[in-house]
């Protein structure tokens, strides 16, 4: 009798196991399929090569390059200073070569981009007006610091401007 118990005992035992492993399979699965299933039909998970690139990627434009000169956190001059200017700066060039050079120069278009930032005040950035005289500003900026003629820079774009 006792040895009935025990071998009930080992086969409920034995029973547990099995049914906590398909348990805990399941979720494993499901993660491991779900992450198939978007690596194929995703493709910004995959390049060409099949391989992820954390490199400064190009955005080709009808004959044109967008480069991201990246996102400018300022405090706007004025009285209140306790206010902040988030703007995303994106600049179109004419070329490949001219894409190469602003991502060389990067650091000093940020610069370039805090100061006018920090110099403005909020009423004068807030309408449509003072956005587009600020574009023009940078615009400026831009093509004095890279020795460029007017028409290589194409536009600056804001993909973020956020008053706070």
């Amino acid at each position: 009798m006792a040895e009935e118990n025990n071998e009930d005992t080992l086969k409920k035992k034995s029973n547990n196991k099995w049914f906590l492993y398909t348990i805990a399979a399941i979720p494993i699965m499901a993660v491991l399929s779900s992450f198939l299933i978007i690596k194929l039909v995703n493709p910004m998970f995959s390049s060409s090569s099949g391989e992820y690139s954390d490199q400064p990627m190009e955005h080709k434009v009808k004959d044109g390059f967008l480069c991201q000169v990246g996102t400018i956190l300022v405090n706007p001059s004025g009285m209140d200073r306790r206010r902040i200017i988030k703007v995303g700066i994106i600049i179109e060039v004419n070329s490949q070569a001219l894409f190469n050079k602003v991502e060389k120069t990067k650091p000093k278009l940020q610069h370039h981009a805090v100061m006018i930032l920090s110099s403005k005040d909020i009423e004068a950035i807030s309408s449509n007006e003072g956005k587009i005289e600020l574009q023009i500003e940078l615009k400026k900026a831009f093509i004095n610091e890279l020795g460029l003629a007017i028409d290589d820079i194409r536009q600056v774009y804001f993909n973020d401007f956020v008053i706070q």
